[in-house]
């Protein structure tokens, strides 16, 4: 194979005057072109499957326009991605997509070359590859993702790989179709699927994490809010107890307490968007607990939720120390969107509070802030 153009760009990139999280998703990408199969990575450099989804994250594009723009390094044009594609062999090309998103992270400028390689040679027959690649299409809108999902599901090792592409089949279906039938049928498979799970506290795991996707389907088909937090609220408890289940390894555990958190911040949303905000507030510090022992990684989101939710109950001392812990995660990884989310909290506390100079002082960062304090 030859040289690929992404590969040698990020091997030539400079670190000195880099932000740390950058050079964390440059190594990774390094490392994942030059091996070719996943590389466990944390949520300062995720996967593609979790950077993506069904949604496009275009954080890391917006960081590298700005440091394009400051001259700390040079652009990646088109042509080159695109000869990198139609010389790259169809079995790798669901790792360089994750790659180049967790780098580059510009989907629309690969998305032609993309098409055009598939259109040619379509025969995936590794299941992450196929995976990623329906990852990146989905983020696209594009419904070819169902294809590439359904041919991972046929590719998968075991039943939980199944039932996650099962899910994201249905994820996508959701979220970006308004197929009714399709929709419901996703669902009526993927509750089939969990149930066949022999070991019970598992299976009730994954039928938390499917009531989960099943209230957004109910939200999406206008059910009454009350129906939707009976679901959610009997999920989180499900969920809850299975944490204890001494079947589950610590990894189990993490992926578990992500899945948890998911639900608590949905149900707590469901709660303060009806002016319940001291039972929104008791589900997330509940929440804040188990992903403070298992998850971490995933605390900025925590943060975050808490802080909107004390803001709403009018507590803006508790929605600036949670904003701030909040802005301080999200800074250290790079993730805008979030950082943003948390400024902007962090600005409408402080003015209520009284502290002008802070509100301003927020108000007033930029972008370039963010890269700049991770070189100070």
């Amino acid at each position: 194979m030859e040289s690929l153009a992404l590969y040698d760009h990020l091997k030539a990139i400079q670190h000195a005057a880099l932000p740390h999280f950058y050079v964390e998703r440059i190594n990774f990408g390094i490392k994942e072109l030059t091996e070719w199969h996943t590389v466990k990575r944390t949520i300062a450099a995720p996967q593609l499957l979790n950077e993506l989804g069904v949604r496009r994250n275009e954080d890391i594009q917006k960081l590298r326009q700005l440091l394009i723009e400051k001259g700390t390094i040079e652009p990646l044009g088109s042509d080159v991605i695109a000869q990198d594609l139609a010389n790259l062999p169809i079995k790798h090309l669901g790792f360089y997509l994750d790659v180049y998103v967790l780098t580059i992270g510009d989907y629309a400028v690969a998305y032609d070359a993309v098409k055009a390689k598939l259109a040619k040679d379509g025969r995936v027959d590794n299941y992450e590859n196929c995976l990623y690649i329906a990852a990146y299409l989905a983020a696209m809108v594009d419904d070819d993702a169902v294809t590439y999902l359904q041919r991972a599901k046929e590719l998968a090792n075991d039943q939980y790989e199944r039932i996650l592409c099962q899910h994201r089949l249905a994820t996508y279906y959701i979220k970006r179709t308004k197929d009714d039938e399709k929709q419901s049928e996703a669902l009526s498979d993927l509750f089939y699927m969990i149930n066949q799970i022999e070991e019970e506290a598992v299976r009730w795991a994954y039928i938390a994490i499917f009531d989960n996707l099943y209230s957004l389907f109910l939200t999406k088909h206008h059910t009454p809010y009350k129906q939707i937090m009976v679901l959610l609220q009997n999920a989180l408890s499900v969920i809850k107890a299975s944490l204890n289940s001494p079947i589950f390894t610590e990894q189990m555990k993490i992926q578990i307490a992500r899945y948890r958190s998911q639900l608590s911040i949905n149900l707590s949303q469901l709660y303060a968007d009806k002016e319940h905000t001291p039972k929104a507030i008791a589900i997330l510090l509940d929440d804040l607990k188990t992903v403070q022992r298992y998850a971490p990684d995933y605390l900025g989101e925590c943060y975050g939720a808490l802080a909107y939710t004390y803001y709403l109950n009018k507590d803006y001392e508790a929605a600036i120390d949670y904003g701030t812990k909040a802005y301080q995660f999200f800074e250290a990884i790079g993730s805008v969107a979030g950082w943003n989310t948390s400024k902007d909290i962090l600005v409408a506390a402080h003015y209520k509070h009284g502290d002008m100079e802070l509100a301003q002082q927020y108000f007033e960062t930029t972008l370039d802030d963010l890269v700049a304090a991770e070189n100070e």
